[in-house]
């Protein structure tokens, strides 16, 4: 009999696990899983009375959720990153087991609080404080000893829900979040053309330089005729107030800065009435001479450069080496061999303003995810948001859409956000 019920209570501990897992993977087939998720949780964590059982269930819980889960990360270790076989699977069962022991310890916990109240309420209310306090340190700061204030965001259970509009209008009203007028952005969309521009090369691995990107970017512009959304011909009835041009992060993965010469090429083909929003990268040198690199989106008005904004957020072991791992050459050697390492811009509270005072928040990438930068409140009309997705597999991208859409509710009172990747442009 109690073998029975051991068994039970594993295979419920297998189910849960499994089903978090696939619910935040794949969100758009699987994200309702969530659901049956956290009911299975809690009835294992209720089922725990002895404190053997609890590390058992817990251990065997986070190892099949996170080992599921950080698929993705093993992929691009594999397929995109400079890792060997041995380091990028030694890497993958860090951060499983890593994530598992933290399960442990959370399973151990509610499991004991359990046993010390008996009413049902009491147990609810705990379930709650407990796992909220749990997935709030893997967002925050589960890897603090890597980096100060490092934690994992991608993990969040309430990812999955995302997609559904009745949940984002309950999670509004937490964060007493006032119902977004769409007239701003219907005039915004209505006045302007809205371009989406696709890398032409790949922002890792790829044998060009600047100068031929630089070409392959101009031949891109002139082949979408640009100059016949112009309000200054009449040789059209398409015509824009503006041409708003976007391109995600590393769209040209070079210092635009320092290669002029391309930008006046680029010049040639694009109107007066054009806005260019272009992913690309910055180098100056500081006092004492040496260079920094940063991520940047500059903005061209009429093919010069009016402004940029520059990341605020690095990357972890993408962009730069975690403060902890410096002396490590295993940490170089995962993403940033023989490659340049970042800096990370100021905060600034940096907005742009095109037409009728529609004012756009610009964010690059992780800054946002990790949401190193995301203090403005009211002050924007929508957030334009440069993602380098390219790294990732498909189903990865859409679980970032998801996140984006909370991380908007939470910090910029539900604004709409421009998701610019590398594989095409949406209004989430």
């Amino acid at each position: 009999m109690r073998k029975k019920i051991h068994k039970s209570l594993y295979l419920k501990t297998i189910i849960s696990a499994l089903f978090f897992s696939l619910s935040i993977l794949f969100v758009d087939s699987c994200g309702f899983l969530i659901i049956p998720a956290f009911i299975l949780l809690y009835m294992v964590l209720a089922e725990n009375n002895k404190i053997k059982q609890s590390i058992l269930t817990g251990f065997l819980w986070g190892i099949v959720a996170f080992g599921l889960h950080f698929i993705w990360l093993y992929e691009m270790l594999i397929y995109r990153s400079d890792a060997t076989f041995l380091l990028a699977t030694g890497f993958y069962s860090f951060m499983v087991l890593n994530a598992t022991l933290l399960v442990v310890v959370y399973f151990f916990i509610s499991s004991g609080l359990f046993v010390l109240f008996k009413n049902i309420l009491l147990r609810i209310t705990t379930f709650f404080i407990t796992t909220f306090s749990f997935f709030y340190y893997i967002d925050k700061y589960c890897l603090f000893f890597l980096e100060k204030d490092f934690g994992y965001p991608f993990a969040n259970p309430l990812i999955p829900l995302a997609k559904y509009k009745f949940f984002l209008f309950i999670y509004s009203l937490i964060f007493s979040v006032a119902p977004i007028s769409k007239k701003n952005l219907e005039m915004f969309m209505k006045e302007n053309k809205i371009i989406y521009l696709k890398p032409m090369v790949k922002s890792f691995k790829n044998n060009y330089n600047a100068l031929t990107v630089g070409q392959m970017v101009y031949h891109q512009l002139a082949n979408l005729n640009l100059h016949k959304y112009s309000s200054t011909l009449n040789v059209s009835s398409e015509k824009y107030k503006n041409i708003i041009l976007l391109s995600p992060e590393t769209y040209f993965p070079y210092s635009l800065n320092n290669n002029k010469k391309i930008v006046k090429l680029w010049k040639n083909v694009l109107p007066n009435n054009s806005y260019f929003f272009v992913g690309s990268q910055r180098e100056e040198k500081n006092i004492k001479g040496k260079r920094r690199f940063f991520q940047t989106v500059y903005l061209l008005k009429a093919g010069r450069i009016i402004n940029f904004y520059d990341k605020t957020h690095c990357t972890p072991f993408g962009e730069k080496i975690p403060s902890n791992c410096k002396k490590q050459k295993w940490a170089r050697s995962l993403f940033l061999t023989n490659k340049i390492k970042f800096t990370p811009g100021c905060f600034i509270k940096k907005k742009v303003t095109i037409s009728n005072n529609f004012t756009i928040i610009p964010r690059i990438c992780s800054e946002f995810f990790y949401r190193t930068n995301n203090s403005i409140k009211k002050e924007g009309d929508a957030i334009f948001l440069f993602v380098n997705d390219s790294w990732l597999s498909p189903y990865f991208r859409r679980t970032l859409k998801c996140l984006a859409k909370l991380i908007s509710l939470e910090t910029f009172d539900g604004i709409p956000i421009f998701y610019i990747g590398h594989e095409g442009l949406e209004i989430i």
